[in-house]
């Protein structure tokens, strides 16, 4: 859960860890810094984003799923 005001004046940067089950993929509106192993549980993937860039919360956005590029 993020807190989202709904005003472009409001902005943050920010640093995001999304767990998900090793056959999913997760990708965010942030620059991909990583992934690797989730040390509490074998069966998933740790993926980490950041955003350097200050930005509004309403622009956030993740998507885990079954993905091919």
């Amino acid at each position: 859960m993020i807190p989202c005001q709904d005003t472009p004046s409001v902005k943050h940067s920010y640093y995001a860890q999304v767990s998900v089950p090793k056959e999913l993929v997760a990708v965010m509106s942030a620059m991909r810094d990583g992934q690797g192993p989730d040390p509490q549980d074998s069966g998933r993937l740790i993926y980490r984003f950041r955003q350097p860039v200050a930005m509004p919360s309403y622009l956030i956005a993740i998507v885990v799923g079954a993905l091919e590029s």
